[in-house]
């Protein structure tokens, strides 16, 4: 019987997640996404745990994915299944890292080391999950086909940014990015245009030089054209252990991609990236020297997604077969 006849459901309390619909997607099961609507967050989470007690009484899965964090949605599918269905937290390093949600880990490990197992992106992270007794998967995001998408962005305002050559650097002005040096490179850097996206303080739209533009949060569709005619695109991160969507969505796309000098990021782009560390020095040179070899660094990328795809099908298997 396959994942989607047994009803198994991938839940994430998010408007959208690349990862979580890519894995949905590749598993052949539904991928839900649920908001809670607009205000304060408890009211939110209150909406989003109805909202989703009622899709688990009206599925009645037998297996559950849940995008973690946030807790509450581990929480709620917790108390609101019988003990037999398998829970799996899909572990983003925020549930490690964060300082918003790092308090629950201990929490998040008790609930998947009694009801299931975990999913998360690579060995360090698989190691520390270990260490809590819980049975874990690696498995890095689906490797996404090219962008098929028009040319008329739904945003008017875009046409002018998608005619010229950018880096494009996706934000989510989160504590692990590191903004102010990302400025400064780019004042740095005064020919090349940089493109950051996602919802931008007022004191970093300030602060911004003039070859910086904000298209703020975009369509997803406006995103996708983003990415598609982008020159290059950075993936930044302070935190040692953190995979970066957006070097999947580089990977999928075959862009130039400049990021972080992690292990765990080296390990995976190897020298399909170039590597920078998060002071504003580092980017320039490397952003300047990515937009000069960005057809090399192309092709590398291209040639990288290759010998990646084989190991993601041996990953994809192993995670279905603990679902099933």
């Amino acid at each position: 019987m396959s994942l989607a006849e047994r009803r198994a459901l991938f839940v994430s309390w998010i408007g959208f997640h690349g990862r979580s619909a890519g894995i949905a997607k590749a598993l052949g099961i539904r991928s839900e996404f649920i908001t809670g609507g607009t205000g304060p967050a408890p009211l939110r989470y209150l909406r989003a745990w109805r909202e989703t007690a009622r899709l688990l009484k009206r599925e009645r899965p037998s297996t559950v994915i849940v995008m973690q964090p946030p807790i509450v949605a581990l929480l709620c599918v917790a108390f609101r299944t019988p003990r037999s269905v398998r829970i799996i937290g899909d572990l983003h390093t925020g549930v490690f890292t964060n300082p918003k949600w790092k308090w629950a880990l201990a929490l998040t490990m008790r609930i998947l080391r009694r009801r299931g197992s975990a999913v998360v992106t690579g060995a360090a992270l698989a190691e520390r999950t270990r260490a809590y007794g819980v049975d874990v998967l690696e498995l890095h995001d689906i490797i996404d086909e090219p962008i098929v998408v028009s040319d008329a962005p739904d945003d008017p305002k875009l046409a002018t940014v998608l005619e010229r050559e950018y880096v494009l650097v996706p934000l989510a002005y989160s504590f692990d990015e590191p903004v102010d040096a990302l400025l400064t490179a780019a004042e740095a850097a005064p020919e090349v245009n940089w493109v950051l996206t996602g919802r931008a303080p007022e004191h970093v739209v300030t602060r911004a030089p003039e070859n910086v533009v904000f298209p703020g949060f975009v369509s997803r569709d406006d995103y996708r054209r983003l990415v598609k005619s982008a020159t290059v695109m950075a993936a930044l991160t302070t935190q040692e252990d953190t995979m970066q969507r957006v070097g999947y969505e580089a990977l999928g796309e075959g862009k130039a991609l400049v990021t972080s000098s992690t292990a765990v990021l080296r390990e995976f782009f190897a020298d399909a990236a170039l590597y920078v560390t998060p002071d504003a020095l580092s980017i320039e040179k490397q952003v300047r020297e990515a937009v000069r070899t960005a057809q090399l660094l192309r092709q590398r990328m291209i040639a990288r997604r290759a010998e990646l795809e084989q190991t993601q099908q041996t990953q994809l298997a192993a995670l279905a077969a603990v679902a099933s």
